[in-house]
């Protein structure tokens, strides 16, 4: 599949140094080329190579009927996927301004009649109001969190609440599914928002390498965090894990 996937990209490649215009379709999912803030998005998309280890564990493991809390939504790709499988709602948190706008048309065009809600809010530690961040085009391709050497960084402030507030907020019971690709700031929530996270049933985070309170976090790390609390490994690609209670 992987090389299926690898030739399809390089023809597409082509066809769009010829002039090909047409949307990018991502696992089923329309995505406008006048939405892309970089063009290497769309040969990941052509490709299909973005966010897909993430991609692959929603749509095989989130079941139909559920409420969905995605943290980090990005370009807003992951929720179309998300919303394939037929959440019951979405309710999806992106930092990044430019980026809900962009995740909001793409939503808008891939699932018009869905029950979803993009939030333009951090999620972040208990009693922190605000959250600053650099933040370029570049590092919205397939959720990198690197900033050295990208271009056009600007730096953002934007409001920031934690994870038992956004459960308050849309009223986020027992039994829905957390999709998180927050940068490195998983660490920060499974370790000291526990009772928060009591609330799901399953989850699917990104866990990316990252410097803490004077130490390195890993994906192991995220695991054995997320076992304390009850939740099974299913499957893991990569960085990227499932696991449910």
């Amino acid at each position: 599949m992987r090389l299926l996937h690898s030739i399809r990209g390089k023809c597409l490649r082509l066809l769009r140094a010829l002039g090909y215009r047409a949307a990018a379709r991502h696992f089923g999912v329309l995505f406008p080329l006048r939405l892309a803030p970089s063009s290497a998005i769309i040969g990941q998309l052509d490709a299909q190579r973005y966010e897909r280890a993430e991609t692959l564990l929603v749509r095989k493991h989130i079941p139909p009927g559920v409420v969905v809390l995605e943290l980090g939504g990005s370009l807003g790709i992951v929720s179309s996927v998300i919303l394939h499988r037929r959440p019951s709602r979405l309710v999806s948190y992106e930092a990044v301004p430019e980026l809900a706008a962009i995740a909001r048309e793409v939503v808008a065009l891939n699932h018009p009649s869905a029950d979803y809600l993009c939030v333009n809010k951090a999620v972040g530690p208990s009693g922190v109001s605000e959250t600053t961040f650099f933040w370029s085009p570049e590092l919205s391709l397939a959720g990198s969190s690197e900033v050295s050497g990208a271009k056009g960084l600007v730096s953002l402030v934007v409001p920031s609440v934690d994870l038992s507030h956004v459960l308050a907020e849309h009223r986020i019971g027992e039994g829905a599914w957390l999709v998180a690709d927050i940068e490195g700031m998983e660490y920060e929530l499974l370790q000291n928002q526990t009772s928060a996270l009591r609330s799901f049933a399953g989850v699917i985070i990104e866990c990316h390498t990252s410097e803490q309170g004077g130490r390195f976090w890993t994906r192991q790390d995220a695991e054995n965090m997320l076992a304390d609390q009850g939740f099974r490994m299913i499957q893991r690609i990569g960085p990227v894990i499932c696991m449910v209670r």
